[in-house]
C-alpha cells in the first residue's frame, strides 16, 4: 500500500510500476527575507523669521477751537492733535507768534485772544507743528472770525499831574515797556484749575472795555481790566493759583502784582496800597496777595483788576463763571 503522500509525489510521472521508488528529498523552506528598513532622517527645522512689523503712520494733526468766533475781549480755546510725538508747536494770530502747552492726552492746546479794540472780521490762525530734529511736520491754517462787543463809554476829569493825576508819555511808555517784558514769559503748564474767582469784595465801578474820554478830551482806548470799589486796606486775593511774575510799582497803576498761571495767561492787581508777596513766589487760589488802594493814576480807592492772555488784555470776568475758563 502506498502511502499518501507518496502518491501525490508520483502523480503526474509515465512509470507506473519497476523498481522501488526513489526517496523524495524533504525540501527545507527558503526562509523569507525581511526587507532591510532605512531609517528615514529627520529634516532639520529651519527658523522661519518673524514678519517685520510696518510701523502704522500717524494721523495728520488736526485744528479744533472752541469757536470759530472770537469777540472783541473774548478767548477761544485751540488745540491740535494728535501730537504723535511732536515735541513743539506754535500759534501765529494777529501778528503775534505763541508757543503752544503740549499735553499728556497727545495734545498741543493754547487759548487765545482779541482786545477789546480788534479789527473786526476774519483773521487767519496759522499752526506749525515740529518733528523732534526740528525740521516742520505740517503747517495748519484755520479762519478766526472777530466779531463786535457794543463796549459803554466813560467821561472823566482827572488832575493833571500829582500823586494821582495823568502821567506823561515817557512814564506811560516806561510802564507798558515793564508790562511787555512780564508778558512775553511763557510757562508751558498750567496752574489754574477751573473757574477764577473774584479777587475782592467790592462792587464794580468801571467794567472791562468801557471806552473813556478823560478831561473832556475824545473818546479813545478802553478800559483794560475790571474795577472794584472798596475801602483802602480791604484784602485782595489771587483769583487763581499761580507764581508772582512782577510785585512793585508801576508809574500808571501804581501799587501791582502780577500771577502767572501758565499757558501765557496773567492776571494783575493795580493800584494797591500794599504788596503781600513777593517775585518768584507761588500762591494758590484765594490766598491774600494784597490790599486795595489808590495808587498810581486813580480817582478814588479801587481794585483794577486785569486778566492777560498771550500779551492781550481780555475781559477777566468771563473767565469767572463756569466754562469760562479753558
Amino acid at each position: 500500500m502506498i502511502a499518501l503522500g507518496n502518491v501525490a509525489l508520483l502523480t503526474g510521472c509515465g512509470v507506473v510500476g519497476g523498481a522501488s521508488p526513489t526517496k523524495t528529498p524533504t525540501l527545507t523552506a527558503t526562509p523569507t527575507l525581511s526587507p532591510t528598513h532605512t531609517p528615514t532622517s529627520t529634516p532639520s527645522n529651519t527658523p522661519t523669521p518673524e514678519p517685520t512689523a510696518t510701523p502704522t503712520p500717524a494721523p495728520p494733526p488736526q485744528i479744533t477751537l472752541s469757536s470759530s468766533t472770537l469777540a472783541q475781549g473774548g478767548t477761544i480755546l485751540v488745540a491740535v492733535e494728535p501730537r504723535a510725538g511732536a515735541p513743539s508747536a506754535t500759534l501765529s494770530f494777529r501778528g503775534i507768534d505763541r508757543q503752544m502747552v503740549a499735553d499728556e492726552d497727545d495734545e498741543f492746546w493754547l487759548p487765545i485772544g482779541a482786545p477789546a479794540g480788534a479789527d473786526l472780521g476774519p483773521a487767519d490762525l496759522t499752526i506749525t507743528v515740529f518733528e523732534p530734529d526740528g525740521s516742520v511736520r505740517a503747517t495748519l491754517t484755520a479762519v478766526v472770525t472777530v466779531a463786535q462787543t457794543l463796549f459803554p463809554v466813560e467821561y472823566l476829569e482827572v488832575p493833571v499831574g500829582g500823586p494821582n493825576g495823568l502821567r506823561p508819555p515817557g512814564d506811560v511808555q516806561y510802564e507798558e515797556n515793564i508790562r511787555a517784558s512780564v508778558y512775553a514769559g511763557f510757562t508751558p503748564a498750567k496752574y489754574w484749575s477751573g473757574p477764577f474767582i473774584v479777587p475782592v469784595a467790592g462792587a464794580v465801578t468801571t467794567e472791562f472795555g468801557t471806552a473813556r474820554s478823560f478831561n473832556g478830551g475824545p473818546v479813545s482806548g478802553n478800559h483794560s481790566g475790571e474795577d472794584y470799589g472798596a475801602e483802602i486796606g480791604t484784602p485782595v486775593y489771587a483769583a487763581a493759583s499761580g507764581v508772582i511774575a512782577f510785585a512793585g510799582e508801576l508809574t500808571v497803576r501804581g501799587n501791582s502784582v502780577i500771577i502767572d498761571h501758565g499757558a501765557g495767561v496773567f492776571t494783575a492787581y493795580h493800584h494797591l496800597s500794599r504788596i503781600d508777596v513777593a517775585q518768584g513766589q507761588f500762591v494758590g487760589q484765594g490766598e491774600s496777595i494784597g490790599a486795595v488802594g489808590m495808587t498810581g493814576l486813580a480817582t478814588g480807592p479801587h481794585l483794577h483788576w486785569e486778566l492777560v492772555v498771550g500779551g492781550v488784555n481780555v475781559n477777566p470776568v468771563a473767565w469767572t463763571v463756569p466754562g469760562g475758563a479753558p
